[in-house]
């Protein structure tokens, strides 16, 4: 991350972009990234110049990472890697007056040529189901610079390495990396939501809550811990939500924890659907919303919360039937 500095207003080394994009080979052996340099010139003077470099990293083998090719381009123009086939790397570059060039880059000896455009389908907004989903394969995560591997079985990042960062930027204020390596570690030590299951029945709802931290801490924390039911119907004058069905606070295993917990039938009664309603409902539809965050923070996690935030939330859709 790179942020201005109120000292100076000339960064004293080339800044690197703080988007850093990985990329998978085909049998997920190895990734790719790219990284762009700038070095800004005088507020009032011309711009020089500016350069991309593209590095790959020996998964396998833990080996690397490896720069294979790198050059200097026009000030605006920016890289991307757009894929990896089982021939070549494809390297899109879009400049600031939208014009596009294509270019193949050979992962073993760095070789460029001028390429088609690579298709690549267009993603959409990741859901839950989704992200879930990403949580049982092996992927890579970078963040401010460091690289991290997701190990499913494990359910923990295990680190790989961390870019340098230049001293001269960090003391000027320039380059915010190590502070914000310092500040994720502190949120990746926090406990998340693996999942959240709620089974209705006529006995009202029973819940059932997973939780995990990406790279834990060794002490054991204590979390406050809120569920909220909101209802849904047709008729809005019916629909809302419930006072809390649960807050309290629960000391969690830094390595995760499995919580049950019952909510009885009669806890829905309260629901403003049931009591504005001419004739009470058989049943309840509505969102069911979990949020977990720190019961008490640091001065470093103040701050952390402050711009980043720390609660964990996590919704369900259930139908609760309900017997007066």
């Amino acid at each position: 991350m790179t942020t201005a500095s109120p000292q100076k207003r000339v960064p004293p080394a080339p800044l690197r972009d703080s988007d850093i994009a990985v990329v998978m080979s085909p049998d997920s052996s190895a990734f790719a990234y790219a990284l762009e340099y700038r070095r800004y010139g005088s507020a009032f003077g011309p711009r020089a110049d500016a350069r991309v470099e593209f590095w790959i990293y020996d998964l396998a083998h833990r080996r690397g990472p490896r720069q294979i090719a790198g050059w200097r381009h026009e000030f605006d123009r920016s890289f991307r890697i757009a894929g990896w086939t089982a021939d070549a790397l494809f390297v899109e570059s879009l400049s600031a007056r939208g014009d596009t060039v294509w270019e193949r880059l050979e992962p073993t000896t760095g070789v460029r040529s001028v390429a088609g455009a690579f298709r690549v389908a267009d993603r959409p907004i990741r859901d839950q189901e989704e992200l879930d989903a990403e949580l049982r394969i092996p992927h890579v995560e970078e963040a401010y610079g460091e690289f991290a591997l997701w190990d499913p079985i494990a359910f923990r990042l295990v680190p790989l390495f961390s870019l340098p960062v230049d001293s001269a930027l960090a003391a000027s204020g320039w380059d915010t990396s190590l502070r914000d390596r310092e500040w994720k570690r502190l949120q990746d030590g926090l406990q998340d939501f693996a999942s959240l299951d709620a089974t209705s029945s006529a006995r009202g709802l029973d819940v059932r809550i997973r939780t995990f931290a990406k790279r834990p801490l060794p002490a054991v924390r204590r979390y406050r811990l809120r569920l909220d039911f909101t209802v849904f119907f047709s008729d809005p004058d019916t629909a809302g939500p419930l006072p809390a069905l649960l807050d309290t606070t629960i000391a969690l295993d830094p390595l995760g924890a499995t919580i049950r917990f019952h909510v009885p039938a009669r806890s829905f009664l309260a629901a403003p659907a049931y009591q504005r309603a001419r004739r009470p409902h058989e049943q309840f539809e509505g969102r069911l919303a979990c949020t977990l965050r720190p019961d008490s923070l640091s001065a470093t996690e103040v701050l952390v919360e402050r711009y980043q935030g720390y609660a964990n939330g996590r919704d369900v859709f259930v139908t609760v039937p309900i017997r007066d």
